[in-house]
């Protein structure tokens, strides 16, 4: 009888075939790098009709980059499956890859937007440049200006280093125009840049040189991912904020939820740039988390030699390189939650153009990459601490506002159909029938609700006091008569309102709640339901209510 195989066997065998697969991702990604390239490059859409790259639509939103009108080049994830299922189909040298290819971007999604950014700094460099169309927006034409300054650094060192390496003399001095031979170091430092990846002073290798300068500070812009896919083979991608598991880490996830909190727009520096006052040498220091401790040594070989530092002034402002920063708080949809449970939510961090697109009380498809956070602070001690959250790439709003753009061509058109249907006489009747028409009868109490959904007018008299149009409703019957159903509805249709049970529609409560934030230890108000629906309609079933003011809980 054969002896049953060792835990230590299936340990090792496991180890051996994740070293299998770990190699052979890495080995596929050159090609993949190659496939994204080639797909921003030549995926054409009949949507888009431009007189310089025809149906090409990220070439298209490339020069829209390089003209300043936006700092993000979306890549849909529909247009990159159909070009994945295009070429499979055409059966070219990329065919065999596709499957690979696109499971890397929807499982490995951070690595990829990463590969797609220095995708677009390759084409940039192609010859993209700005045509006459340019944005007059201030901010972005002052990252343009930095974008430019760096560029021009670049070149600058990029041609200098190269005579270095022509130099017949010493790969590693150059002579200058007066005569002088200067060391490569001393070369560098008098350009005002300082290489972190050769502190030694050394030989640079070929096109070592480009990585002195951060890319972050020559192409300020963003790459992310918008999911459009609701099946892809046996997996549903968009899930309910509940079922976010383990396996889900890293990947690009797709949720609903409402918008609980939202705070202030801050910004965080992605890239510190000091200048060193005895060399005068620009160091660059890349910060990829909220918290970093500035540089107080100057790493070039100068100032080492002399055991000296001029980096006690801090970071340059003016060339360090910030984004815009917001953090938003979702949580599940009242009809996610199951019956006795109170509502889970997550943190979601937003940034660049996709900030102050949400308010408190907005229902949203939210789309990023599932992601620990590992923060510290006063309130955790000192300790670090790890929470799950979210990388936003995309917001979808799932009803607009009230207050639209009047000059807008969808605006005009409604408010053309609106004119036209008032003509009719019975319109009043039809608007009132055409709310829950599977509920029969009940003609006046869903008038009182089509009055309630329109509201009055909002009036203000001389003497300043202010008449308020908005409209409250009470629903009172016998069990089974509908009135939940038809409030439920009325949620449906307003553009803003929330409905709420004894599950509840926020963990805040009715009102607001006190919270501390565990960053900044600071205490700030949580909205509560009452509070999400500002402005808006507040649906809620008062059965509980009741129960507790008969039995004495309310004094």
């Amino acid at each position: 009888m054969a002896a049953a195989p060792r835990q230590t066997d299936y340990t090792m065998e496991m180890f051996r075939q994740n070293a299998r697969q770990a190699r052979e991702t890495s080995e596929a990604y050159p090609i993949h790098k190659e496939m994204l390239k080639r797909f921003i490059e030549t995926f054409e859409s009949s949507n888009v009709n431009d007189r310089k790259y025809g149906h090409k639509k990220y070439m298209r939103m490339i020069q829209d980059l390089a003209n300043l009108k936006t700092d993000i080049l979306t890549v849909d994830t529909a247009d990159l499956l159909h070009w994945c299922r295009t070429q499979k189909q055409r059966g070219d040298a990329y065919s065999e890859h596709v499957d690979r290819f696109m499971g890397g971007v929807l499982t490995n999604t951070m690595r990829y937007q990463e590969f797609a950014y220095k995708v677009l700094i390759s084409i940039l460099e192609g010859g993209v440049e700005a045509d006459h169309d340019k944005s007059e927006d201030v901010d972005k034409v002052r990252k343009f200006h930095q974008a430019q300054y760096f560029q021009a650094m670049k070149k600058q060192i990029d041609d200098h280093v190269e005579k270095l390496r022509t130099n017949p003399r010493d790969p590693n001095q150059i002579i200058d125009d007066s005569g002088n031979i200067i060391e490569q170091d001393n070369l560098l430092a008098q350009l005002g840049v300082h290489d972190p990846a050769n502190p030694s002073g050394d030989a640079l290798p070929k096109k070592e040189s480009s990585k002195a300068i951060p890319d972050r500070l020559m192409y300020p812009y963003e790459v992310v991912f918008r999911q459009n896919i609701e099946d892809i083979g046996e997996q549903r991608m968009k899930k309910p904020l509940r079922e976010l598991r383990s396996s889900q880490v890293g990947r690009l996830v797709q949720f609903d939820g409402i918008v609980s909190k939202v705070s202030a727009v801050k910004p965080k520096l992605e890239v510190a740039t000091y200048k060193c006052a005895l060399c005068e040498a620009q160091v660059f220091q890349e910060v990829d988390s909220e918290e970093f401790m500035p540089l107080m040594d100057c790493p070039t070989k100068i100032c080492k030699d002399n055991k000296s530092t001029g980096l006690h002034e801090g970071p340059q402002m003016r060339l360090s390189r910030f984004t815009k920063y917001q953090e938003l708080k979702l949580q599940e949809l009242s009809s996610e939650v199951p019956v006795g449970s109170i509502p889970r939510s997550i943190n979601v961090v937003v940034k660049g153009d996709l900030t102050r697109n949400c308010l408190p009380g907005e229902a949203v498809t939210m789309t990023g990459v599932y992601v620990p956070h590992i923060s510290s602070g006063p309130a955790t001690g000192g300790k670090l601490k790890t929470t799950m959250g979210v990388h936003c790439h995309d917001i979808q709003q799932h009803k607009k506002g009230y207050k639209e753009d009047e000059s807008s061509y969808e605006y005009q058109r409604l408010l053309a159909s609106v004119k036209q249907k008032a003509k009719d006489p019975a319109i009043y009747d039809k608007l009132a029938t055409s709310i829950a028409p599977q509920i029969f009868g009940m003609t006046v109490v869903k008038k009182a609700l089509l009055l309630l959904l329109v509201g009055g007018c909002t009036r203000g008299l001389q003497d300043g006091m202010k008449i308020r149009g908005d409209i409250h409703l009470l629903l009172m019957g016998d069990p089974g008569v509908a009135k939940s159903q038809l409030l439920k509805q009325v949620s449906i249709l307003a553009p803003r309102s929330v409905y709420t049970t004894g599950k509840g529609s926020s963990g805040a409560g009715l009102t607001a709640a006190v919270t501390r934030d565990p960053q900044t230890n600071e205490v700030h108000l949580e909205g509560g339901a009452l509070v999400l629906a500002d402005s808006g309609n507040f649906g809620i079933w008062v059965l509980l209510l009741i129960l507790l003011v008969h039995f004495g809980g309310f004094s």
